[in-house]
């Protein structure tokens, strides 16, 4: 017979079944036990992996907080000095900074619900693993009348650890790319895209600037 293969199927498929079917059951279980073994390595080495992912976000978006309001107090300064230029760079700064934030926390929202799922999944992977080995020692024992023995349910729930793993690889990626590029603020090689971006930027960068301009003034009046 064909051994399982997928998280899905060592998940929902009934051991009790599977071995009613298997010409060697113990050959069978011997091998579905390391099926699930090899698959509880993968979903942790993804889930220490995403915990660590987490903390870098975390991180660095602790940075940045502290970065916009380096550069709102910057910004703040050169209107004091009647500087609007600087003070439109320091908002640009600030809007930039603004958001990368607001696109790491969804990759963070997104990287802590992997993590939650990756509990979950290694949780029932263990359980179905230990259930497992229980029915091997039986077989082991000379005791092949399984019926005996409670069935594994086969309405547990389950996710695809492997595609989420890839979903998340590919998030990762962006994620690395934008921590990079997150030195730096592109002032130059903008491509046509950056460029008609750059014109909605410098209208919020005017709005603040008023705004700022507002708040100063109502504090030196």
């Amino acid at each position: 017979m064909g051994m399982l293969s997928r998280i899905s199927d060592l998940m929902s498929a009934e051991v009790n079944a599977v071995l009613d079917r298997a010409e060697n059951p113990v050959k069978t279980v011997r091998l579905l036990i390391l099926q699930m073994e090899e698959k509880l390595l993968e979903v942790k080495a993804a889930s220490t992996k995403n915990h660590a992912r987490c903390r870098h976000i975390e991180r660095h978006l602790g940075e940045l907080d502290q970065n916009i309001v380096s550069w709102e107090q910057k910004a703040q300064r050169a209107v004091e000095a009647s500087e609007d230029e600087l003070a439109k760079a320091a908002l640009g700064q600030k809007l930039h900074l603004e958001r990368q934030k607001a696109w790491l926390e969804k990759q963070l929202s997104t990287a802590q619900t992997f993590s939650v799922q990756c509990d979950e999944d290694i949780q029932m992977l263990e359980s179905r693993l230990s259930e497992t080995r229980d029915r091997f020692r039986a077989l082991t024992g000379h005791d092949r009348n399984m019926s005996r023995y409670a069935p594994v349910t086969s309405d547990v729930q389950h996710s695809e650890s492997s595609e989420a793993k890839f979903r998340f690889d590919q998030c990762a990626y962006r994620v690395d790319q934008l921590l990079n590029e997150s030195e730096l603020f592109p002032m130059s090689r903008r491509t046509i895209e950056q460029q008609l971006d750059a014109l909605e930027r410098k209208a919020e960068v005017d709005r603040a600037l008023e705004s700022l301009k507002l708040q100063v003034g109502s504090v030196t009046a």
